[in-house]
């Protein structure tokens, strides 16, 4: 990735930290960025109420692309192979606009999956890759990218936190 892409990226990719964060106080949640000192965990939040909630986070965050990588897998990858590599608690996706830049009032959109649920869509997404037809030989290890749109279920389920 070129320096202006890469700067441009992790501004994107912070901005989504600190939203995430900023919501998640607003529903009611001590929510504490890791500052990348924990390794896919962006967000430790607790909740205090009925039952006391704690929830690891991962924020991806992108603006105008259709889909959102998220990590890499082998051909075949099991579910304790997504949950050591990839998915280590909740995740949350933040959806900007292309046109974020151009005005103050775009707002992203955010999508909530609990981890379980994030396993399976990787695990789902891993294999329609590999089970489709390719030009050229692939190698055995390649990036998961989930793709936006399958994302929709989870728009604004905020709810699915609490559970």
């Amino acid at each position: 990735m070129k320096g202006k892409e890469y700067k441009e990226s992790m501004k994107i990719g912070l901005a989504g930290d600190y939203l995430v964060a900023g919501m998640l106080s607003i529903k009611g949640w001590y929510a504490s960025l890791t500052l990348k000192n924990y390794p896919g965990i962006d967000i430790i939040a607790h909740k205090v109420g009925e039952k006391n909630n704690l929830r690891w986070i991962q924020v991806k965050s992108t603006k105008g692309q259709s889909s959102i990588l998220v990590g890499r897998l082998k051909r075949g990858a099991t579910e304790e192979n997504v949950r050591s590599k990839i998915v280590k608690g909740d995740y949350i996706f933040v959806v900007f606009d292309q046109k974020v830049n151009e005005s103050p009032n775009v707002y992203p959109d955010y999508y909530i999956v609990p981890m379980n649920d994030m396993v399976q869509l990787v695990l789902r997404t891993n294999e329609d890759y590999f089970n489709k037809k390719h030009e050229k030989e692939v190698a055995e290890t390649q990036p998961v990218a989930i793709i936006v749109k399958s994302l929709e279920p989870y728009k604004d389920r905020w709810d699915l936190l609490d559970e």
